[in-house]
């Protein structure tokens, strides 16, 4: 899975850093630095990988890649959870973009708007 923006895009000495749990860019008081290190340990449970391509001014994308699990004998943690169905729990999307909030995905979801 790749994911992209078009944004101000990182430096070499950035990228080095980007995943590391606390490292922000943002001032103080306006960032934890938690967001992209929360990601990477998802990423990492469930043993996959992340690389980081970025330029400045260009944008920055992220390539997830993820084993794929074909019989439960060869799957290790990440390939219990994958063949776990979602019945009757209940997914939290939290996002401010209308559409992505309003997209189901396939699951029931109740939103809410402020």
């Amino acid at each position: 899975m790749r994911v992209s923006d078009t944004g101000a895009g990182m430096t070499p000495d950035v990228i080095e850093h980007a995943l590391e749990p606390f490292f922000t860019t943002k001032l103080d008081g306006t960032g934890t630095g938690l967001g992209l290190a929360a990601v990477c340990g998802i990423i990492a449970q469930a043993e996959g990988s992340i690389q980081v391509t970025s330029a400045p001014g260009v944008g920055t994308t992220f390539a997830l890649a993820f084993p794929v699990v074909t019989s439960q004998a060869h799957a290790g943690p990440a390939g219990a959870a994958v063949k776990r169905k979602l019945k009757g729990e209940t997914v939290l999307v939290a996002e401010d973009e209308a559409a992505l909030r309003e997209s189901q995905g396939g699951f029931s979801l109740a939103t809410a708007t402020r």
